[in-house]
């Protein structure tokens, strides 16, 4: 999940994210837990890159957030206090995963060699091809992996990577099983010339090439954490990190040159159709242009930001895309065009062409599309999928899950409900429920509904353009909903108020209420947008994109950035950003009170706050990484959902 958060961000709305994304996917939470994000992914959640030369595309965690990438550098840690950080020990466990609904696919690569032929794949291991026409079924090359990248030089070999540092190979019919290349080490994309020659890349700088038979031990590239590689040929590559690194492999004469491309952000994708011309995006929407010499400046091509692939069939045509659901193409001398929406569905994860005219993309929810040199065309649903957004518990006795297909589970403090669906046009991004008897919720097409303690009411169009992303309630007849666009929403029991700009800087992501008098929103421009009851006040408090805020009263709050940074307030000041959570974005906060939070990041990682104490170290609480949201009403209940739909509980000492 990430989105209306990135994900969701209209044409026009300004820049938000990953996500995810995650993403996407990321989520936030309200007082209670509520309000997260889509993922993202989304994005959280997850992170994408794409390799040219040989038309492959990769994708990665997520999640701006994920993978170190473009939206790597969206992915990032968790709340931290003010204090020492690292100490307090966990002091419960967590209850193994229980599923609520059906493994889904997120899509996170596609690799096109020929306008006849493309591969995709998504987050449990499903692989799906195009024939030039249709898309095949979901077919399970390797039931439960999150396979991060795949790259296709002819139709009959691909090779494709995941987070465990497998590898496996397709040769025409079937996919091996996943093979140990790497091991304990996230491989983040690959890219294949030929049959006999792909390169891999590795969360820790490492390099592993493929000769047709066997795969070679890692070496050190000189850069650091890559995310993205392209190799037109045998005897050159390039690959990009997550800290504006370049660096080249020249064949026998190994890697070398790594420069410092892009001071100004992280390189989220490379493509290179040949060793004389190289395009790259990152994470701040700039994309630059390598001439076989030099690498020219970052240049703005994307006002929206976080370009999240990249793929190139010559010096003269290129094809980007970012989280937002947009797309951009470069003509050579002619530049970048403007960023062209394609994708309501907003994070797209990776685009591969073949040709100028042959062009195919695929979104964090299941759905690809394919451009013909003119047009781009309608999302069409390829790989089902089941994505939570947000949790509340207002006790340990009641919970409200909703998943981005539109449907609500309860939790009675033992079991889970069937699914019921309670928004048709689904992508339900946040819930917030003060009691068993009150809930809301929004979704990124701009409606909301509410629950009365037994049945949901019929959805209510708030904003016709969409972009509800985050909602906190305080009672049932006191809530406040923001949007991608800086509007705030108020509800009094009877009826939403028309959308207010509070904020000009930035997309909301996460709001969390106190009481009717207190309430704290957090933005894609650093900044925390506080109410008073009677009027918004803007602050910056971060030099990264906030993902999620929460809470407890007007004297304390917490909140995380997309860099695994958490700051506290303390009702008068915000603590400067402390790094909790290395490089995983954490999407998620809830605080019951100021001895206590837990957050949650794209990775399956949980941390603890003890107030004085500070944060405790990451714990692994679930395989499949991305939880885009949390909800604890005390310090003995926590609970979570993930991308796979499952739910977590926590029980405290």
């Amino acid at each position: 999940m990430a989105c209306v958060h990135p994900r969701d961000a209209p044409n026009g709305a300004p820049g938000c994210l990953i996500f995810v994304e995650r993403g996407l996917t990321h989520g936030k939470v309200d007082r209670q837990g509520g309000p997260p994000r889509t993922l993202i992914n989304m994005v959280g959640l997850h992170r994408r890159k794409f390799d040219a030369g040989s038309q492959s595309a990769t994708g990665g965690t997520r999640r701006a957030r994920g993978l170190a990438t473009g939206a790597a550098c969206a992915l990032a840690m968790l709340l931290g206090g003010c204090g020492s950080q690292q100490t307090a020990p966990t002091a419960g466990s967590w209850a193994s995963a229980v599923r609520l609904s059906p493994a889904e696919g997120n899509l996170i690569a596609v690799s096109c060699p020929s306008t006849r032929f493309c591969m995709a794949v998504d987050n449990v291991g499903n692989m799906l091809t195009y024939n030039g026409s249709t898309w095949s079924k979901p077919s399970s090359a390797a039931s439960n992996t999150y396979i991060t990248a795949v790259s296709c030089p002819t139709s009959s070999f691909c090779a494709a990577v995941d987070t465990s540092g497998n590898a496996l190979l397709y040769q025409g019919k079937a996919w091996t099983k996943p093979a140990s290349i790497d091991s304990g080490r996230y491989v983040t994309s690959v890219s294949c010339a030929s049959s006999t020659f792909c390169m891999a890349v590795d969360s820790a700088g490492n390099a592993l090439g493929y000769d047709g038979r066997t795969w070679s031990a890692a070496r050190k590239t000189g850069a650091q954490n890559l995310s993205s590689i392209s190799c037109p040929s045998a005897t050159f590559c390039m690959a990009v990190d997550t800290s504006g690194n370049a660096v080249t492999y020249g064949g026998l004469t190994g890697w070398h040159g790594a420069t410092k491309a892009d001071p100004s952000a992280a390189f989220s994708s490379v493509s290179c159709p040949s060793s004389t011309f190289c395009a790259a995006t990152d994470t701040a929407g700039n994309a630059l242009t390598y001439n076989g010499t030099h690498w020219t400046s970052p240049a703005r091509v994307d006002m929206y930001g976080n370009l999240s692939s990249v793929s190139c069939t010559s010096s003269a045509f290129c094809a980007a895309v970012d989280v937002y659901g947009n797309a951009l193409t470069y003509s050579g001398t002619a530049g970048w065009s403007k960023p062209n929406k394609i994708d309501t569905y907003y994070v797209i994860n990776a685009v591969s062409c073949a040709s100028p005219t042959s062009c195919a993309a695929v979104d964090f929810r299941g759905k690809a599309l394919t451009f013909d040199g003119t047009r781009w065309s309608a999302p069409a649903q390829i790989d089902s999928k089941s994505y939570f957004g947000s949790i509340s518990c207002p006790s340990a006795q009641f919970c409200v899950a909703v998943d981005i297909v539109g449907n609500a589970y309860t939790y009675n403090g033992s079991s889970w409900s069937t699914a019921t669906n309670i928004d048709s046009k689904g992508n339900l991004l946040s819930v917030s429920c003060p009691s068993s008897s009150f809930c809301a919720t929004v979704d990124g097409f701009g409606n909301a509904v509410t629950y009365n303690g037994k049945s949901w009411a019929a959805p209510t169009s708030l904003e016709p353009s969409g972009g509800l992303v985050s909602v906190s309630c305080t009672s049932p007849t006191f809530c406040i909903a923001v949007d991608i666009a800086g509007n705030a929403l108020t509800y009094s029991g009877a009826s939403w108020s028309a959308p207010h700009k509070i904020d000009s800087a930035g997309a909301f992501y996460s709001v969390s209420c106190a009481s009717p008098t207190f309430c704290v929103g957090v933005d894609s421009a650093n900044n925390a947008v506080t109410y008073n009851g009677k009027k918004w006040t803007v602050k910056k408090i971060d030099t990264s994109e906030l993902r999620s805020v929460s809470c407890p009263s007007s004297a304390f709050c917490a909140a995380v950035d997309v860099h695994g940074n958490a700051m506290t307030y303390n009702g008068t000041t915000w603590s400067s950003p402390t790094n909790i959570d290395s490089t995983n974005e954490i999407v998620s906060v809830s605080c019951p009170s100021s001895a206590f939070c837990m957050a949650v990041d794209l990775r399956g990682n949980a941390m603890s706050y003890g107030g004085s104490s500070g944060w405790s170290k990451p714990s692994k609480i679930d395989s499949y990484y991305d939880l885009p949201s949390v909800s604890c009403p005390a310090i003995t209940f926590c609970a979570t959902v993930d991308s796979v739909g499952q739910a977590l509980t926590y029980r405290g000492t």
